[in-house]
């Protein structure tokens, strides 16, 4: 028994065909309920993210468009629509990044990250905040 061979010409037209309807096939299965996007006039990266026990999300990352130093830790809280609720950031004078983040059972957040600022060079750092995002707990 032979094979069945496509000739180049078939070939070519079923992936010119694949390619052409991809977005279509995309759309059908991938239903985006919102699209937000936050940041400032320089570079900001999201390293973690969780939904918070009231249907939200939180946010924690890096920015280098705000704060006090070249980088900072940006904590920002989302509604279940994705709408800002509230942020903050949290650095020294040099680069301080935010890279894992866990809702608490008291509704706050426990933040760990690397800071450059105040102890040397890439320490960890671990941030206990509260809902409103205010430290409770700072550990170097």
């Amino acid at each position: 028994m032979g094979r069945a061979k496509l000739n180049p010409p078939y070939l070519l037209i079923f992936w010119l065909l694949l390619l052409a309807y991809q977005p279509a096939f995309a759309t059908a299965i991938i239903n985006v309920e919102w699209d937000k996007k936050f940041g400032g006039n320089n570079w900001d990266h999201a390293h973690a993210i969780l939904q918070t026990k009231d249907g939200g999300f939180a946010v924690a990352g890096t920015t280098f468009s705000k704060g006090a130093g070249s980088t900072d830790i940006w904590i920002i809280r989302l509604d279940t629509n994705g709408n800002w609720l509230w942020e903050k950031t949290f650095g020294g004078s040099n680069g301080d990044s935010a890279y894992s983040m866990v809702q608490t059972t008291d509704g706050g957040f426990v933040v760990a990250g690397t800071t450059r600022s105040d102890l040397g060079y890439d320490n960890y750092w671990i941030l206990k905040l509260n809902s409103n995002c205010l430290i409770s707990v700072l550990v170097p």
